[in-house]
């Protein structure tokens, strides 16, 4: 069920059903290097740690909120093999809890974030763009000024897929940052999930009209 709301966000209630009892033997062999692994709660969580442990994969997480309201403690059967780990700035405070609405600095989240295997940690902060910890340099990476906002659904997810998929190519973090912004900005200009998502050719073409600031802190 999904609910409009006068501005350009929309709640979403779902029922999971089978997609929380997944079992060990359902899952064949992951033949792939990279595992980009979203939510999965209930049984399918204790089943997917478990498959994920006895593998070489390298993995990118992008947790729900329901999952970062476990806390760090619940997670260390994932975080311990994960390489990249990327939430929003709501879904980051809870992760580590602290009070969303206290604002709690950026650099303060990935100080206590540092303490966590992950080798590189995204932070999406809506309106003011994004923030990226790779265990040597803070990046803020700032949005394209002036972008007509249709709706917001999809654009975290837009992100998080686009910066993993371009750190796999062999991009730099700041080129990786870059594309994910302008996927999850071309999200945002349209209605829905994916109607609007790019195409790598699309991606890289829109991505070089764009003059983004990202702001590098050593």
């Amino acid at each position: 069920m999904i609910l409009n709301s006068f501005m350009h966000d929309r709640t979403i209630l779902t029922y999971k059903g089978a997609s929380n009892e997944l079992q060990v033997d359902e899952v064949g062999a992951l033949d792939a290097q990279w595992i980009y692994l979203s939510s999965m709660l209930g049984t399918s969580f204790t089943t997917v740690a478990s498959v994920l442990s006895q593998g070489h994969h390298r993995i990118a997480f992008n947790p729900s909120t329901y999952q970062a309201e476990m806390g760090a403690a619940a997670l260390k059967p994932l975080l311990d093999r994960v390489e990249i780990l990327v939430m929003n700035y709501e879904e980051a405070c809870k992760f580590l809890g602290q009070r969303y609405e206290t604002r709690p600095d950026i650099r303060d989240l990935f100080d206590e974030m540092a303490k966590l295997p992950p080798k590189i940690f995204a932070i999406t902060d809506g309106d003011a763009g994004t923030h990226t910890f790779d265990r040597r340099h803070y990046y803020r990476a700032l949005p394209t000024p002036d972008l007509q906002v249709v709706e917001t659904t999809g654009a975290g997810d837009a992100f998080a897929s686009t910066f993993t998929a371009a750190l796999m190519l062999g991009e730099p973090l700041n080129t990786a940052i870059h594309l994910g912004m302008t996927n999850a900005e071309s999200v945002l200009t349209g209605r829905g999930a994916k109607a609007q998502l790019l195409s790598r050719d699309a991606l890289y073409q829109a991505a070089g009209a764009i003059r983004r600031t990202i702001e590098r802190v050593d």
